[in-house]
Formats: C-alpha cells, structure tokens, sequence
C-alpha cells in the first residue's frame, strides 16, 4: 500500500510543471536561428527515474537553414561505443516551433519564450530489441551566446523513467 501510494504523489508531484510563458522577457533572450546555425558540439548524459547515471555520450551537430525550416544532423557517440544519428527539421514561425525526425511520432511542437525553449514529443526507442514509445518534455536553456543546456525529462504511462542532460557549445 505505501508503494502505491508513493507512486500517486509521484505522478501529482510531476503532473506540476513550469509554465513556458513564466520565462516571458527573461535574457539573454533565446536567438533560436543565430544559435542553431553551423557546427555545434554537446556533452550530455542520461539517468533512470531514480537519477542513477546509465549512459555518457557526446554529439556533433550540424544546424543548417532554408528559409524558416532549420535542418539539425545531429551524431551521438556513447561511452559504450555505440553510434546513432538524428536528423531534425524543424520549422520557426515566429515563437513557435514545430518538427519532425525518423524516430520521433507525429510532430513535436513547442514555443519560445524569452531565454527559454520548450517542446514536446513522442519519441521511439529501442530497447533489448523491442521499440518504446516516451513521451518528452524538453527544455533549452540559453546561458550566453555560446551555451545552451538541454533538459528532458521521458514519461511512459505519466511516470517519469528517466532524464537526459545535455550541454551544447556553438563552436566556431
């Protein structure tokens, strides 16, 4: 019975979140085209719902523009040696955004607000060969002109599983 009800407070606690618009006018404001635009490298991380670290990886990420629509390639390399790409197309319509990649469900749809980025999605991953779907509630935080750090958080049945960290530097 105390296992049930830890996962009801759970679920209530995490059902709270912070709103996009509470980050109106906060800076640096988050210059979404100049940000995402050339080479960028990041260094992130991922923990399970009890936030023990199970994954390290580092991505290089191409972001390239055609009007409003932003092409992100992105390459993970994980500490276990394995290996896998991400191509993102995401389109800007003022603050808003919406896109689309192979391993992502329907479309992920998100805003901007001030210094902040939030968007969501269905995302498909492979585990011990069987095909998981989790939903993302993804955060950008943009710390300068060269830094913005990634969080997300994975939902399977409005639990939270797991969390990924990621740091990503504007290179040059």
């Amino acid at each position: 019975m105390r296992q049930l009800f830890l996962v009801v407070i759970l679920a209530l606690l995490t059902s709270c979140s912070t709103e996009l618009t509470s980050y109106q006018g906060t800076q640096p404001a988050f210059a979404f085209r100049q940000f995402f635009n050339g080479h960028i490298k990041a260094w992130g991380m991922v923990t399970d719902y009890s936030n023990k670290l199970t994954r390290r990886f580092t991505t290089d990420i191409q972001a390239s523009w055609q009007g409003n629509i932003l092409t992100l390639d992105e390459n993970f390399h994980y500490n276990d040696g394995s290996k896998q790409s991400r191509v993102w197309r995401i389109t800007l319509d003022g603050n808003n955004i919406t896109g689309q990649a192979g391993d992502v469900d329907g479309r992920a749809q998100g805003a901007i607000a001030g210094s902040v980025v939030n968007w969501h999605y269905v995302l498909n991953v492979p585990i011990n060969n069987k095909n998981w779907k989790f939903k993302v509630d993804d955060w950008l935080y943009r710390i300068d002109d060269q830094v913005v750090i990634n969080t997300s958080t994975l939902y399977k049945f409005g639990l939270p599983v797991g969390h990924v960290t990621l740091m990503m530097q504007k290179r040059k």
